[in-house]
């Protein structure tokens, strides 16, 4: 999962677009939870934080091949926040990123950015998914930051700027690195 450039058209659209959810989107997520199952997650962590992210690589069911959708899991518990973000393919080649904020044992979308219904996934040698400039929530706040979202076997990385909804003068660089748990 460029995230950047997801994050970037989020920066168009208001807080309240990111609920632009359909029945649809839910079902679609489901579908790919029924039919695959985990090839390969790797945990990540803010150094000295309990802020951390679960990359999540899956499988076909039926062959064992791997598949490109993904997802991600996202914790802070300094902020007493989560959400699972799911990233999958649309028949263009392009990718969908459907989030998923309720820790309830459901799989349920529950927030969509309009500019995230079709972001740009690339892949390393090692099939890590790198998704370039993507809309990304953070979540319990109205802030979002537009930027690529990197992953590799030994760090994720989110390289963007930080917007607001609610302050359209405020404008940040960031820069987060999440470590591989070992």
């Amino acid at each position: 999962m460029k995230l950047f450039s997801a994050i970037a058209s989020m920066v168009l659209c208001s807080q309240t677009a990111l609920a632009n959810v359909t029945p649809q989107d839910t079902e679609d997520v489901k579908a790919v939870v029924e039919s695959t199952t985990i090839r390969a997650q790797y945990n990540y962590c803010v150094a000295g934080t309990l802020t951390c992210r679960k990359l999540v690589l899956l499988s076909d069911k039926a062959t064992g091949a791997a598949v490109d959708d993904f997802y991600d899991v996202f914790a802070s518990a300094e902020r007493a926040v989560g959400s699972t973000g799911y990233t999958l393919k649309n028949a263009d080649g392009t990718f969908r990123m459907i989030g998923d904020t309720t820790f309830d044992g459901k799989v349920e979308a529950t927030h969509v950015n309009p500019v995230n219904r079709s972001v740009n996934v690339t892949f390393d040698s090692g099939g890590f998914p790198t998704i370039h400039d993507a809309s990304i929530l953070r979540v319990g706040t109205t802030r979002y930051i537009v930027a690529d979202l990197v992953y590799t076997e030994s760090e994720s990385r989110i390289v963007g700027t930080e917007l607001d909804t609610a302050d359209a003068s405020y404008s940040a660089p960031v820069s987060v690195i999440y470590s591989v748990l070992k």
